[in-house]
């Protein structure tokens, strides 16, 4: 019951970027117990979308904010959902910071928000930073990699 009362989308959605984790393990789990229909509608109920990229080309010491907007399509009967931007630098050592905006708070359905990551570069060469919303407890959205080379 605890998979209906959560109503989990299957991960492989329509979305701009693809979901992992927990609800894709309930999701296997599901269809081996015969509950497939129960895991929702094949949905993912948060949209996160990169707006805008960083340059292929950066300087040290120089900031440069990517923007990601966040949208909360879960059912009005839904609670409101708590979302976070997760990072992993995954080449180079830059300073990375997380403005949450309005996205701090719970999303409540039909809501959107916009966070900011602002990346600095510390040093010269490429860099490259994974990047994944987490909403709450219940999977990832996964989001292209920020990806450049600083230079200065």
């Amino acid at each position: 019951m605890l998979v209906t009362s959560l109503g989990l989308p299957r991960p492989g959605g329509a979305i701009a970027a693809r979901s992992d984790g927990f609800a894709g393990a309930l999701a296997f789990l599901g269809a081996d117990l015969g509950i497939k229909p129960l895991l929702g509608s094949g949905v993912d109920h948060v949209v996160a979308q990169v707006l805008g990229a960083v340059p292929g080309a950066t300087t040290v010491g120089v900031d440069y904010p990517i923007r990601i907007a966040i949208t909360n399509t879960f059912p009005t009967t839904f609670p409101p959902v708590q979302v976070s931007l997760l990072t992993t630098v995954q080449t180079g050592q830059p300073r990375l910071r997380v403005d949450p905006g309005a996205c701090g708070s719970a999303l409540s359905s039909g809501s959107s928000c916009t966070m900011t990551l602002t990346l600095t570069p510390t040093g010269a060469g490429p860099i490259a930073v994974g990047m994944q919303v987490a909403v709450g407890a219940l999977y990832y959205v996964k989001l292209p990699s920020a990806t450049t080379v600083a230079s200065g």
